[in-house]
């Protein structure tokens, strides 16, 4: 009996210390997680808004290239008129 219960104790002292490993390696973790988000979430908050003015860039040069086609076209117009 005293033999198991002192392999009992050992095991208790091992699974202790592999709870306590555990649990230190997901602490680390979620610390490197909560970098990567604060690293990472303001980089795509940029990214957005200048995807916005890439789109509102390109629908500038559209409606910039109609405009010129427009003046072309009523410049041929009036050329034969």
């Amino acid at each position: 009996d005293e033999e198991w219960l002192r392999q009992f104790q050992s095991n208790v002292t091992k699974s202790k210390q592999v709870k306590e490993n555990i649990q230190r390696i997901l602490n680390d973790f979620e610390e490197h997680i909560d970098q990567l988000e604060s690293n990472v979430f303001p980089m795509h908050e940029k990214n957005g808004k200048l995807q916005i003015k890439q789109m509102n860039i390109q629908k500038l040069l559209k409606t910039i290239d109609a405009t010129i086609q427009f003046y072309g076209k009523s410049g041929e117009l009036e050329a034969a008129i």
